[in-house]
């Protein structure tokens, strides 16, 4: 096994240690090359050691003790006047660690964070520091790339809120090709201009890479991104619901607010039953002579409770309050008449209350939301609830299909009750439907696409008037998302995958160190 993987060596002995085997070996060779010269010299003038590791065997670390000769350069015109044979390519000049294994602990330093590789590698009998994982990968050299004719651009945090970096990708070979700090338009646009034989360029809608690309990319093809176009018509849609909440409720049927209403009653008797069969096992175990501990592994519980039930007796369904001496006050006179929080709160505090002002507030809250009266609501022919701009936008961008009968339900009740829901609603679907128009040649989608913004600036909607005018700012790069198969997705998926390997250093990576990893990982 040894003499096929290192051919040019002969193992004289080995010595076997607790968690190592040490392999004494010599070279083949009677010759050996200047590595200055090039000329070959048969003339030895000694011989020193070198120890460099090696891949572990059945869970042994390997290490080779090399009996190295040292020649004399025959050639009288060279530099040098000895030099080491050399042992390539298992193994380096001046190197400690052999080729392969300097392969595997590479690839563990790329693939996870320097102290995780570290304890990785010595449960492989591997034996390196994180420090020294971290400088195999700040010492890697990145492979150039070609000039990408498919480029894809997008931002990522460094620290969110303060600093930025963008990452750029080329779409046709799935590989991220560099990582810039910062998303200025310049910093972008320096970097474009090496690569004139870009094509197309994926972006999101920001303006400073429209800008970068306009100055320094002109021949290519800019597309916006689909999920951002359609993010900001939800955003738009969002801010239009805003100014409409007073319109976004809907009806809710009293039986089933009955029904709920009853199980929380049921449920709250059931548990207070569990509780009290507990609390009665927990006390004959105790007479029996049983420990806390035993008895609350025997019934369910944690230690605490059984020592709490145990010590002070089942807790009722109230907490005891500072409030509790003055109820039969406060209810006497709200009877009476008086529903001012504060007149009562000082009339309470004259009889010694020492509670927050916060107490009686909720107090009478609770009088003025009374079991009768919470009743008389639930049994009431309708209730109003309210609901979310959010929500709302929610049934607007959804097909008809795919939303609920309480939905649809929802929906219909906004169109009859505020008179620009309807044409609100035929342009946000009209604008949607763009995006499935895959099949149709791209001249009609266009066509489509124009009409929109006609008929969005042209409508009573003024949210939906401005959305239309930013996308026409931004016509050419939205026409290209609609017929063009390019969009930022993948992108998304690096940037993902970049902040996977950023978390696994604990965001303390400089960016130099995390472009290294994550150009090296592509």
């Amino acid at each position: 096994m040894l003499e096929i993987l290192f051919s040019d060596c002969v193992v004289e002995s080995y010595e076997l240690f607790e968690q190592a085997i040490v392999l004494r070996a010599r070279s083949r060779k009677v010759e050996a090359c200047c590595p200055l010269c090039k000329e070959l010299s048969n003339k030895v003038q000694g011989y020193y050691k070198r120890c460099p590791n090696d891949l572990p065997l059945a869970n042994y670390r390997i290490q080779f003790c090399l009996k190295v000769k040292r020649f004399y350069c025959l050639n009288s015109s060279c530099d040098r006047t000895t030099f080491a044979e050399s042992f390539e390519p298992w193994l380096a000049r001046y190197a400690h660690r052999s080729n392969r294994l300097k392969v595997r602990q590479g690839g563990i330093a790329i693939a996870m964070s320097a102290k995780a590789g570290e304890a990785l590698l010595s449960k492989m009998q591997i034996t390196i520091s994180h420090d020294t994982l971290l400088n195999f990968v700040r010492r890697q050299v990145i492979p150039s790339s070609a000039a990408p004719r498919v480029l894809g651009v997008d931002d990522f945090a460094l620290r969110k809120g303060k600093s930025y970096g963008t990452l750029l990708l080329d779409m046709e070979k799935h590989k991220v090709i560099d990582l810039l700090l910062g998303r200025e338009a310049k910093t972008v646009s320096d970097w474009l201009k090496q690569y004139p034989s870009i094509e197309i360029i994926s972006r999101d809608r920001a303006q400073e890479y429209k800008k970068a690309c306009d100055e320094a990319a002109p021949q290519a093809i800019q597309v916006a991104d689909r999920w951002h176009l359609l993010k900001n018509l939800s955003d738009h849609l969002t801010q239009w619901f805003e100014s409409h909440r007073n319109y976004l409720v809907t009806e809710s049927s009293s039986q089933n607010a009955k029904s709920s209403y009853e199980q929380v009653l049921i449920n709250t008797a059931n548990r207070a039953k569990n509780n009290l069969r507990l609390y009665k096992k927990a006390k004959k175990l105790k007479e029996q002579g049983w420990h806390h501990r035993a008895i609350a592994k025997k019934l369910g519980m944690t230690k605490s409770t059984v020592f709490r039930w145990l010590k002070d007796g089942l807790p009722g369904n109230k907490w005891p309050s500072l409030l509790d001496p003055y109820l039969s006050y406060l209810k006497e006179r709200w009877d009476a008449g008086c529903r001012k929080p504060q007149e009562l709160y000082l009339e309470i505090r004259t009889q010694g209350f020492q509670g927050q002002k916060k107490l009686v507030e909720c107090h009478l809250a609770s009088l003025n939301a009374g079991l009768a009266d919470t009743q008389e609501r639930l049994t009431s022919k309708n209730r109003l609830r309210t609901y979310s701009p959010n929500e709302a936008c929610r049934l607007f961008t959804r097909s008809k299909e795919s939303l609920s009968k309480s939905s649809c339900s929802q929906r219909d009740s906004l169109f009859s009750s505020l008179k620009t829901a309807q044409p609100c609603y035929d342009l946000v679907q009209r604008f949607i439907s763009l995006f499935q128009m895959k099949d149709q040649e791209n001249e009609i989608i266009i066509q489509a696409f124009h009409s929109f913004i006609e008929a969005a600036k042209h409508s009573d909607i003024t949210e939906l008037a401005r959305f239309a005018k930013s996308l026409e700012h931004d016509k050419a790069a939205v026409e290209a998302a609609l017929t063009l198969p390019w969009s930022n997705g993948m992108t998304e998926g690096k940037i993902t995958k970049l902040k996977f390997i950023k978390r696994q250093m604990y965001g303390r990576a400089s960016f130099n160190l995390l472009k290294q990893k994550v150009l090296l990982a592509a």
